[in-house]
């Protein structure tokens, strides 16, 4: 039976019509309200531009400074307002929200919370926000060039920025009038310090804003656009490196470094005391941190390298050669991995083919060879083991030290730090790894790097691929086996952990990626599986692995597979030395001290 006209199933019609026309007005509602914002900003950077092009404040010539009021004479009192940097204003505006209440309760009753942020000067405008929490009329900006006021400007300007809108009090929050967008006068050819002040609304105070003060360049003349382009490439780069040295202490390492590393326990990385020059104990663990300190910065200044915090102990360079940003490198830089037990062992080399006393340096000078004893920081219960070192490191000035916790289940952070270490602190074309329990001939060494030494990308050594072993009762079990497919698998071709090298770019590559590099149980692994998808050069060099180098003028390294070095080292390692010498070579090299 049908329905009747105006029965159930017209209703029904006429309300689905009536929801679909509401929401099709509520959508251009809404468009329409986002163009008018988007064109009033639009007009606002319009406005802020031709001003710019006018050639200021209304200085038609180069301005004087001179009879201008003096930030020093300003008697308004100066307050120091919560810290909001750029991360602040991100995401929902949590952060911003309780930095204002964290500061606003330790002001005096009578003091405004003033907040703001210079933006930067662009094409002789300083841009920014400011305001009074809670004030309702716009705030004025005080800017100060050389100390001397030259403009005060209102911060009316629409933002669009709901959380500025927040923490200024303003309503609506989305559409804060808090920006400002003040012309600088034509000033003197050269560099200028711009400060910008935000005023309370009594005339009481004042505060500075966040990102001031800030450097300024005036030229004489307007500027062409390639020479504006060029200029705003010189600065972005120059931001840069300072993002790249912040996030380089405090960021992409953040979590190792708190897990492994740090002045501290030993354990977590916590600091111990309250700040960096002070807090140490008289305690022995305590006094080696401060050594350690004082180390690093010896050693940075002496080297021409940072203080980056994560070597204990820095390189002594003999020379200008292999320092950053020099005009010479050194051809390897050769770190001898090594642990608080094996005194013994380094002994047994320095007696036989790792240079020691004066050969070190003339190694390092007539060579371009750096040979250093690699090790970290010892486990709590390890303080006289510490207190032996110290002695062995004041001996004979042969260790490159990391702030690391040295044990052979970290031996994968370690070779990490290592060579992000060694890239930063010292120019070589090559960055090795070498056991502390192999014999090296040292003049063939030399001669495979000079041979290489225009391949731009290079990992070399002795290449194995061997099974991947699932069963955790093994000595070489991996954990992860399951990464590299079914049981029974095998690894990808990489080079055997006893010695071992990658060309500068690669070491660099692992310097600036080391925050997200895996690391597998075996060191090895890891350093193969960092490599592997890189375009690099794959160097199978069968004489660093010779297991008898009697009769073999072109053996680099000796050892023993079964024994993954030198069997017994500290027997077997001089009677080596003794049946395959130094030198001289069949090759007619000279010898090498």
């Amino acid at each position: 039976m049908k329905g009747k006209p105006g029965g159930r199933g017209g209703v029904r019609a006429r309300t689905q019509t009536a929801i679909v026309v509401a929401f099709s007005l509520l959508c251009s509602a809404y468009v329409a309200a986002r163009m008018i914002q988007s064109s009033r900003i639009t007009d606002a950077l319009v406005h802020d531009l031709n001003d710019a092009d006018a050639g200021g404040a209304g200085f038609g010539s180069e301005a004087s400074l001179a009879g201008l009021p003096r930030l020093t004479d300003d008697a308004r009192a100066t307050i120091v307002g919560p810290t909001l940097d750029r991360a602040s204003t991100d995401n929902d505006g949590s952060r911003l929200n309780d930095v204002l209440l964290n500061d606003a309760g330790d002001l005096e009753n009578d003091e405004p919370v003033l907040l703001g942020q210079v933006d930067g000067v662009a094409r002789g405008v300083v841009h920014g926000w400011a305001c009074e929490s809670g004030a309702a009329p716009p705030s004025s900006v005080s800017v100060y060039v050389d100390g001397f006021l030259v403009l005060t400007s209102r911060a009316s300007v629409p933002r669009g920025d709901k959380n500025i809108g927040r923490v200024c009090g303003r309503r609506p929050a989305s559409e804060p009038n808090a920006g400002f967008s003040a012309p600088l006068p034509k000033l003197a050819a050269g560099r200028h310090e711009v400060r910008v002040f935000v005023l309370d609304a009594g005339g009481r105070f004042k505060s500075e804003l966040g990102g001031s003060p800030l450097s300024y360049e005036e030229t004489p003349s307007a500027l062409a656009l390639a020479d504006e382009l060029r200029r705003k490439d010189r600065t972005i780069r120059d931001q840069n490196k300072v993002i790249a040295q912040l996030q380089h202490q405090l960021g992409g390492d953040a979590e190792l470094w708190s897990k492994t590393e740090g002045f501290g326990d030993g354990a977590s990385g916590d600091w111990t005391g309250d700040a960096r020059d002070g807090g140490f104990g008289t305690d022995a663990s305590t006094r080696t941190q401060k050594h350690a300190m004082h180390e690093n910065e010896a050693g940075a200044t002496q080297a021409g390298v940072n203080a980056d915090g994560y070597v204990t102990h820095a390189v002594t360079l003999a020379s200008d050669a292999g320092k950053p940003g020099g005009e010479e490198r050194l051809l390897a830089f050769i770190g001898v991995n090594t642990g608080f037990g094996s005194r013994a062992r380094r002994d047994v080399l320095r007696d036989t083919w790792f240079p020691s006393g004066p050969a070190l340096r003339q190694m390092e000078t007539q060579h371009g060879l750096l040979f250093r004893f690699v090790i970290g920081e010892p486990a709590k219960s390890d303080e006289r083991l510490n207190r032996d070192l110290e002695g062995e490191i004041a001996r004979h000035d042969d260790f490159f030290r990391l702030k690391h916790t040295d044990t052979y289940d970290k031996l994968s952070d370690k070779t990490v730090m290592w060579f992000s270490a060694a890239v930063t602190t010292v120019d070589a074309d090559f960055y090795m790894k070498v056991d502390d329990d192999i014999h090296l001939r040292v003049p063939e060494l030399e001669r495979f790097l000079v041979s290489h030494r225009l391949t731009r990308s290079m990992y070399f050594g002795c290449m194995k691929s061997g099974p991947v072993l699932s069963n955790p009762k093994q000595r070489w079990h991996e954990p992860e086996w399951w990464r590299f497919g079914d049981s029974g698998n095998r690894y990808f071709r990489h080079c055997t952990g006893q010695i071992y090298g990658v060309s500068r770019t690669v070491a660099q590559y692992i310097h600036d990626h080391r925050s997200i590099l895996h690391r597998f149980a075996n060191e090895d692994v890891s350093v193969g599986s960092w490599v592997m998808g890189l375009d690099v050069e794959y160097v199978d060099e069968r004489n660093m692995c010779c297991q008898d180098c009697r009769g073999n003028s072109k053996c680099i390294a000796t050892f023993q597979w079964r024994c993954s070095g030198v069997c017994d080292p500290l027997t077997n390692i001089p009677v080596i030395h003794n049946s395959c010498p130094q030198h001289p070579t069949p090759h007619g090299n000279a010898a090498i001290a």
